[in-house]
């Protein structure tokens, strides 16, 4: 309705639980798999940085999946 982008909306997800607010992103989430082959590349590369993660997976996942998934692994204490 108001025009925004998914990256605009994804991005308003991430400020908020970067300040602290519960983000519930459970329903947003890819498949288990995908998910962790996410989580393998973030800890394969060493850092939050998308692209390289994007690199290291492949086409086959898109940036918005990722930003997601990091988010969630975020909060969930499974990435820092």
């Amino acid at each position: 309705h108001r025009g925004l982008t998914e990256k605009t909306i994804i991005g308003h997800l991430e400020r908020l639980a970067m300040d602290g607010d519960s983000v519930d992103l459970h329903y947003l989430m890819p498949p288990q798999e995908r998910l962790g082959k996410i989580q393998a590349a973030f800890q394969e590369t060493g850092a939050l940085f998308l692209t390289p993660v994007r690199e290291l997976l492949g086409e086959e996942y898109a940036y918005q999946e990722i930003s997601l998934a990091r988010i969630f692994l975020v909060q969930k204490g499974l990435l820092s």
